[in-house]
């Protein structure tokens, strides 16, 4: 179960390479279709690879967003207190 803390960071993720791996995936969907369909079992296992791969490069980009919204989130900031509030 994930900490409640978590959530707020790692909401949102948006990465442009993770658009176009899905564009990608989109187009190797209708391959592996069409090579179903045709009975070309290796076509269809190539683009079952290339699937993998895509899915792969996804993870490879949210994990590296997540890293950088977790430095972004850590940095500390000093602050300048009022001296009425030092008191």
């Amino acid at each position: 179960m994930k900490n409640e803390m978590e959530k707020p960071v790692y909401a949102g993720i948006h990465h442009s390479g993770i658009t176009l791996e899905m564009i990608c995936i989109e187009t190797l969907h209708t391959r592996i279709m069409e090579a179903l369909k045709t009975g070309d079992t290796a076509k269809a296992v190539e683009a079952h690879k290339d699937v993998l791969r895509s899915l792969i490069q996804i993870k490879r980009y949210q994990t590296a967003e997540r890293v950088e919204k977790l430095k972004a989130s850590s940095k500390i900031v000093s602050v300048q207190y009022p001296e009425s509030l030092k008191k």
